[in-house]
């Protein structure tokens, strides 16, 4: 399968308005590779009686990073968007003069082929620096703040989409185009990615997130408030081509997907934008997962998982050691997924005990004996101490 972006052809035409001709100087040219990678279904996840989700099984890249602060790149999206603000009030200024039916078509195609470009753009920003995180030529925090300054120039597109589709005198041809660039957006926005965004300029917490790359493509992980989120984007699944589903077809997709949820379901929900997706949102007894189907490849592209990590999350365990009647835990799980380290004694009633991951202190089990982490990749070992046993165990490699 190949992973695409722009997603659509669009014939390039004469582009008459100075506007216009300057904005194509302000975009730059960046260059991807297109590689073929295998789709990737959600997978089970803790266990068979827990959400399905969305992850990476082998990333080439997995640790965590939070964004860097920087003066550049807080201007640097500021002017951006400033320039699509004035950009939008000029469309809007020449659709208002057009005189006639050609003008009205010539400017409502300069509209689609300014914000196509502008998300193809973003898009490819993406997939290189990506691929310079796991090659090794950026850091972490490049990656993340380039993520959160994406996430941030998306929404402003979508804005000025928004308000340009509102305009009576675009044709329908352009209404239709924009609907596309706003269904190609997707995945360049999420939950994890907006606090990127707002760590850029310092009005929000610019703590780690636990991110996972390969060349399928990309998610980020997070415990906040006892909440698990995992947020995946993976453009394999995608392609070019427009498809077609009926509603039916498409919720036989997501039960198969997500059997679990289907069959504990608390709600649920499927809205189509256009033919090239489907948007779908299920919530379970411990969370929901949200995301969007692409009715050609029939593949999820873009997840967004909530697991409340109470107790009655059921896990599977992985290591359990035993010593001085005190018993250590470790559950399955996958790389960026909720890890449970459990600390009990010998008639299985909990204990408190302070947690190190790879000889780093990380935490201390609550009063129901438990603690929950991020899933770092194996191999690395687990140790927990109390007043009477100090206790190790290796995760070499997962189930899943």
């Amino acid at each position: 399968m190949t992973t695409r972006y722009p997603r659509r052809e669009m014939g390039f035409f004469i582009v008459i308005a100075l506007v216009m001709i300057s904005l194509v100087a302000l975009v730059p040219t960046i260059t991807a590779q297109e590689t073929e990678h295998d789709s990737i279904p959600p997978r089970i996840g803790l266990s068979e009686n827990t959400s399905r989700v969305l992850y990476l099984d082998s990333p080439d890249h997995a640790s965590f990073g939070a964004p860097s602060l920087t003066v550049t790149d807080s201007l640097a999206t500021q002017t951006a968007n400033t320039e699509s603000r004035l950009v939008v009030y000029s469309l809007k200024t020449q659709l208002s003069n057009a005189e006639t039916e050609s003008q009205l078509r010539s400017i409502s195609q300069n509209a689609s082929l300014y914000f196509q470009m502008e998300t193809n753009r973003l898009h490819a920003l993406e997939s290189q620096k990506r691929t310079q995180l796991r090659e090794g030529e950026i850091s972490k925090a490049e990656y993340l703040r380039t993520l959160g300054a994406i996430h941030r120039r998306a929404g402003n597109l979508h804005e000025r989409i928004s308000v340009l589709r509102s305009n009576e005198r675009l044709t329908s041809e352009a209404r239709t185009d924009l609907s596309n660039v706003e269904s190609d957006l997707v995945g360049l926005e999420g939950p994890l990615r907006s606090g990127l965004a707002s760590a850029l300029d310092g009005s929000g917490d610019p703590s780690k997130v636990f991110v996972t790359t390969s060349g399928a493509g990309v998610t980020l992980s997070k415990i906040q408030d006892g909440t698990f989120i995992h947020e995946a984007y993976i453009p394999a699944n995608r392609d070019g081509v427009i498809g077609s589903l009926s509603f039916d077809e498409a919720i036989n997709i997501t039960r198969a997907y997500y059997p679990y949820l289907n069959q504990q379901s608390t709600g649920r929900s499927l809205s189509s934008q256009n033919p090239d997706l489907l948007e779908f949102s299920i919530g379970g007894p411990n969370g929901d997962t949200r995301g969007y189907l692409d009715t050609s490849t029939q593949q999820v592209f873009f997840e967004v998982h909530r697991l409340s990590l109470g107790e009655g999350i059921e896990t599977e365990p992985l290591r359990t050691v035993s010593s001085n009647n005190t018993t250590l835990i470790v559950s399955d799980s996958y790389v960026g997924g909720p890890l449970k380290i459990r600390v009990e004694n010998q008639t299985g009633s909990p204990l408190r005990a302070d947690v190190y991951l790879n000889k780093t202190h990380v935490g201390r089990t609550n009063d129901a004996g438990n603690y929950w982490t991020i899933a770092r990749r194996p191999p690395y070992p687990v140790r927990v101490t109390t007043d009477e046993a100090n206790i190790s165990a290796n995760v070499t490699r997962f189930s899943k």
